[in-house]
């Protein structure tokens, strides 16, 4: 409704500029004002009221395509259609993406609306409203379909083959269909996961703009049984974002049920649900409202660099979930716990396609990690590289020697001082395990088991060099070779072998490495994460860099 009545408004604004202005320029004046303002370019349309113009390779081949006449512009005296008004209303709700409508030019749109009635000659407001709508609506799309910074820029490397838009032709196509917002909806994200994410940016911002919620006092731990204004503030606090209570007694006792409303917001924060209250969780409840809104506007952004089809079948692991999940038909068919990188060896963020796995691998040992860490492991016992079965080789291929550590003088090496190979043979000891599973990058990154299996049992799983442990690799395994001979007693037979094996998958499976600190589950439970390398923090400054002036 309130659209309704802005638009109406807007349009009675317009037929008073129409009647107002003495000096009313005919079409054709518009379209020669247009045409020059274009062929200055680029630096006629680089900016209009002090605002950069974005698309200008796209809005200058729209309007040699039309012949410059103007598509927004109507009538005698010329004045903004109603198709120019629906498309300014739909820039307007550009906020609902997590985007900002400031970035599509609205505030240059309604000053030249509000002043069109003032002026005397407005041929040249007609001009730049004509310009800054077509422009708006390019940059828009484009940030809807692609994202609004560059993946790269904030480390990440997608597959977005056959993404790409002809924004040119999109934009005739708005023009010709004249229904601006289903425009849009055509290249917006169709994936559930961002559609439910739209839907909880609405409900955060309906709590931010109720007054957010308060904050917990610092205290000593809260668990069942404790009392005090404390208490009642967590009561509060949990059922203003979702997680309500009707206390047994007095509001301010800590229930049965208070514990049961907080392990279910630890378990939607990657906490430890044990039903207290410690520093971490304090920590978690006490972030501000605002700073949850902004989180999911971030992962908004993240979902609008994926392809648009994800594929009927593939393999998403979440860095900051530490969780890995299989997902057929838009229904998730298999999900396991995930070991990933340290800071300091960050898992990247990209994409690929799982082709073959290794049963019993060997494990070449990065030369980084052979001298960090093996080499004073190896100085301190002698004995180490026979216990662990590491092999000593020099060159590669024909050439390959294995060399007997007895004679090397390990004292004398390090940095750039390493000649030598380390490799692993198979075996329960094998540091990736008795499996892995292999789609070719340039992080020489691939999923693998290991022996570690207790590091499974932590919450918080970063101790890996880069390469992501999966709890059930066999599991994985079996389901990505249904309807093969490889069934899962064929594949233990196999690994108890000891022999390695390559094995093939009988067709590519996508895989996205991803970096979601906040998504919506299909009931529709939003979860949050902690930003385990600090990737939200640089996703937020390039967001407001990216259309600057």
């Amino acid at each position: 409704m309130r659209g309704r009545v802005l638009i109406g408004s807007l349009v009675g604004l317009v037929a008073a500029a129409a009647l107002a202005a003495p000096v009313a320029p005919d079409l054709a004046t518009i379209q020669s004002r247009l045409r020059l303002r274009l062929e200055e370019a680029p630096n006629a349309v680089r900016a209009i009221d002090g605002e950069s113009i974005h698309s200008a390779g796209a809005l200058i081949r729209f309007y040699e395509e039309r012949l410059y006449l103007p598509v927004w512009i109507i009538g005698d005296p010329p004045h903004p259609s109603g198709l120019a008004l629906q498309a300014v209303a739909a820039l307007r709700s550009a906020d609902r993406q997590g985007l900002y409508p400031q970035d599509y030019h609205v505030a240059v749109i309604d000053r030249l609306l509000s002043d069109l009635p003032h002026m005397s000659e407005p041929a040249a407001a007609l001009v730049d409203l004509e310009v800054v709508i077509s422009d708006g609506l390019l940059t828009y799309a484009d940030h809807l379909a692609m994202g609004r910074v560059d993946p790269e820029a904030c480390g990440a490397r997608w597959i977005t083959a056959g993404k790409e838009i002809d924004l040119v032709q999109w934009l005739s196509g708005l023009v010709d269909g004249g229904d601006p917002q289903s425009a849009l909806d055509e290249v917006t994200p169709k994936q559930s996961g961002y559609q439910r994410l739209i839907a909880a940016l609405a409900a955060y911002r309906r709590i931010v703009d109720n007054g957010g919620w308060e904050t917990i006092d610092e205290g000593p731990t809260l668990e069942t049984g404790a009392e005090g204004p404390r208490v009642e503030q967590l009561r509060r606090r949990l059922a203003v974002s979702g997680y309500p209570t009707s206390p047994a007694s007095r509001p301010d006792e800590f229930d049965a049920e208070l514990e049961a409303a907080l392990r279910r917001f630890q378990e939607r924060h990657g906490l430890v649900p044990d039903g207290r209250v410690g520093p971490e969780t304090l920590e978690a409840l006490n972030v501000p409202a605002t700073d949850r809104v902004r989180q999911i506007e971030l992962n908004l952004e993240r979902w609008r660099w994926l392809p648009l089809d994800l594929g009927s079948r593939y393999v998403v692991v979440n860095i900051p979930a530490f969780q890995l999940r299989v997902q057929q038909d838009d229904a998730t068919v298999m999900s396991s716990k995930v070991v990933v990188g340290k800071a300091y060896h960050e898992t990247p963020v990209f994409s690929g396609q799982l082709r073959y796995m290794v049963l019993n691998p060997y494990w070449q040992i990065p030369d980084s990690i052979a001298v960090r860490e093996e080499l004073p492991t190896i100085r301190k016992d002698p004995g180490y590289l026979d216990k662990e079965k590491i092999r000593v080789l020099r060159n590669w291929g024909v050439e390959e020697e294995e060399v007997d550590p007895r004679t090397v003088n390990w004292s004398a090496l390090g940095p750039g001082r390493f000649p030598y190979r380390l490799r692993q043979d198979p075996g329960p000891q094998n540091a990736l395990g008795r499996i892995k599973f292999m789609f070719p990058n340039a992080f020489n990154v691939y999923l693998h088991d290991t022996p570690a299996k207790g590091l499974f049992a932590q919450n918080r799983r970063d101790f890996s060099h880069g390469c992501i442990r999966v709890e059930n690799p066999l599991d994985l395994a079996e389901y990505l070779m249904t309807g093969t001979k490889w069934s899962r007693q064929a594949l233990e037979a196999e690994i108890e072998s000891g022999r390695q094996t390559v094995v093939p998958l009988p067709q590519l499976v996508p895989i996205y490495i991803e970096y979601w600190t906040a998504w919506a589950e299909p009931d529709g439970r939003v979860q949050f994460r902690r930003d385990l390398y600090g990737r939200d923090a640089t996703l937020d400054r390039e967001m407001r860099l990216a259309c600057g002036p």
